[in-house]
């Protein structure tokens, strides 16, 4: 029959060092690890399989046979004696398909173009009774392919228990994979090529000695437990193996039970953390990634990390409604319907969509069902960072320096000359909040700073810069005391002239309204944050038009006094819902450069 003469596709040998090449070429700089890693732990879940009491060790070092050359071995199930050569040098060949569909390729693909002086695969299979052998996969000038040797006349160099590290020679079966290099003289055991700008963690931990316990701890958000995953770390004086726990596990110990939960939706899920320094300093820590981060996971394993680091890594989080407290937050997105790519760089769904293009998505459903704990806390720190903003000292200063150029005001017995540099201070103690009613206004008086300073709070101590009068020390309170009421029946403002203070209403419609509007423009910013920055703008616009009002002399007294308290002339200032709401927006700016400026001086750290 036709079917019987089709010719089944194939490769090319004379071609695969350019395969192998091209490929390697479209993978992370980092992906060799995860395979090794990956291929001990599919081996021990096999060896789990055959033994439920079974516990297996991965270690991850210097070879002792080969210095400077990484080594990665277990205790776990092993490869079959007919079966490394195949296993190790042919493409697709593989002992069982990875539950991500992996069929052998990865691992070559990753590690031959860039490792031509060699890859030394040692293995011995748990059933064939302490007879193990060694593969190793090399470039020789042409192609890749398994080393021959003449003494043995096969590929395959047969192996004593006894010749096997001492991991495996106890258990009596295991894995060991040497990482040569591309010359003799490469040392395997730091960062590959390429590493700071093609790896899961770029330059984030690219110059510690920690980098590839860094990367495993991060690559990997759950190890099985009965896996125990060791790197070796060497310090000036001492050289020891330390653990990997995985990325769940080291966010764990730095945050407590209430502060990290999954956020469930139709098609991905939301593992959210909040963090905290009061478990330990987490920038001390470079055995894994605890900034506030975004990352993807896809079946336990980290496809990509962003947080800030030292090279251009920015945290996107500001973009998620946490403009301040990105730092301390970490959510990992893991896709329920998604597929990984042959080079395990990226996620794409069964409509061939890449996951990137679901992020907004995602955000906008976090932003909506935001966790309790990590609003509040945002709403704290934007509390916290934008209090110093709402200070009015500022606008104040610009008002007295204002007004000191328009008066001088004399005091016979005063001591000072008033073109001088007048340190202000002194004026009516304003420090009484106002419970019931209203008093009535004294009679009227000559804006001149009597002998005491005078009870007049605003005309006190006012200076001009070209006079040569005399005056007493004291403070211009230029702008109004603001304070907040609730009485019934009042919805608007109110201003008090002898106590120079004025009262804002928390019913007041018009609040809400440009409260409202401007949080509809700048939706990082929590919403009683927007309001502050609201009622901040009102008293601002407000504020100054009473101050200028009540020091410019272009009506009596009486006349201030009347217009000012009529609550109606007053809430005609602050019917401007543009000139509040752009005001609002200039304050977020202010206070986004102040969140920048923040990171820029840890990130310095």
């Amino acid at each position: 029959m036709n079917k019987n003469k089709d010719r089944i596709a194939g490769v090319d040998t004379n071609n695969m060092a350019g395969i192998y090449e091209t490929m390697a070429k479209t993978m992370p700089a980092d992906q060799i690890y995860r395979e090794l890693i990956k291929n001990s732990l599919e081996s021990g879940a096999r060896m789990k399989a055959r033994d439920p009491n079974f516990k297996g060790t991965i270690l991850i070092g210097e070879s002792k046979l080969h210095p400077s050359k990484l080594c990665v071995m277990d205790n776990c199930e092993g490869l079959p004696q007919d079966k490394i050569l195949p296993l190790t040098g042919d493409l697709a060949a593989t002992y069982q398909q990875s539950e991500d569909g992996n069929f052998g390729h990865g691992t070559k693909a990753a590690a031959f173009a860039n490792h031509k002086h060699g890859i030394i695969y040692n293995s011995l299979f748990i059933d064939d009774e302490g007879k193990g052998s060694a593969v190793r996969m090399y470039y020789n000038g042409k192609n890749f392919a398994a080393r021959h040797y003449p003494e043995f006349d096969s590929c395959i160099v047969p192996m004593t228990r006894d010749e096997f590290p001492d991991l495996i020679k106890k258990a009596g079966h295991g894995n060991c994979t040497i990482l040569m290099g591309n010359s003799p003289n490469e040392n395997t055991l730091l960062p590959p090529p390429e590493y700071e700008d093609n790896s899961l963690l770029k330059s984030g931990r690219a110059d510690s000695i920690h980098w590839l316990s860094a990367y495993a701890n991060t690559k990997f958000f759950e190890t099985p437990n009965y896996m125990t995953i060791k790197v070796e770390v060497k310090r000036e004086g001492r050289t020891n193996y330390e653990k990997i726990n995985g990325h769940k596990k080291m966010l764990n110990q730095y945050s407590s039970p209430s502060c990290r939960n999954v956020l469930d939706f139709d098609d991905a899920r939301i593992h959210w953390w909040l963090m905290s320094d009061k478990f330990g300093k987490r920038n001390s820590r470079n055995d894994c990634v605890l900034n506030g981060q975004l990352s993807i996971l896809h079946q336990k394993e980290l496809y990509d990390i962003e947080f800030n680091h030292w090279k251009g890594g920015k945290n996107p989080l500001k973009n998620w409604g946490l403009p301040f407290s990105y730092r301390d937050v970490v959510l990992i997105v893991e896709f329920k319907n998604m597929q990984a790519t042959l080079q395990r760089n990226t996620l794409y769904s069964n409509k061939r969509v890449e996951y990137t293009k679901y992020l907004p998505i995602i955000r906008n459903l976090f932003k909506d069902n935001m966790p309790k704990v990590i609003a509040d806390n945002e709403s704290e720190m934007q509390r916290q960072f934008s209090k110093q903003l709402l200070d009015n000292e500022s606008l104040s200063k610009k008002i007295s320096k204002y007004l000191k150029n328009l008066f001088a005001l004399e005091n016979p017995k005063g001591d000072v000359l008033m073109n001088g540099s007048l340190p202000l201070e002194g004026g009516l103690p304003l420090t009484k909040k106002h419970i019931g009613p209203r008093p009535k206004p004294p009679r009227p008086r000559p804006p001149i700073p009597g002998e005491e300073f005078g009870p007049d709070p605003l005309l006190v101590g006012i200076k001009n810069i070209e006079g040569k009068k005399k005056a007493k020390n004291a403070r211009p309170n230029a702008m109004p005391r603001f304070e907040s009421r609730s009485d019934k029946g009042s919805t608007a403002v109110e201003y008090d002239y002898d106590s120079h203070i004025c009262y804002l209403y928390d019913n007041c419609e018009l609040f809400d309204e440009y409260t409202k509007l401007a949080h509809s423009k700048t939706r990082s910013m929590q919403f009683n944050t927007v309001r502050d920055f609201t009622l901040k703008a009102i008293q601002d616009i407000l504020g100054t038009r009473i101050a200028i009002t009540r020091a410019r002399d272009f009506m009596s007294e009486d006349d201030k006094r009347v217009l000012l308290g009529n609550e109606k002339a007053l809430l005609m200032v602050i019917m401007s819902p543009f000139e509040i709401v752009d005001k609002v927006l200039d304050y977020t700016k202010h206070l986004d450069k102040k969140s920048k400026e923040m990171s820029e001086v840890q990130t310095a750290e």
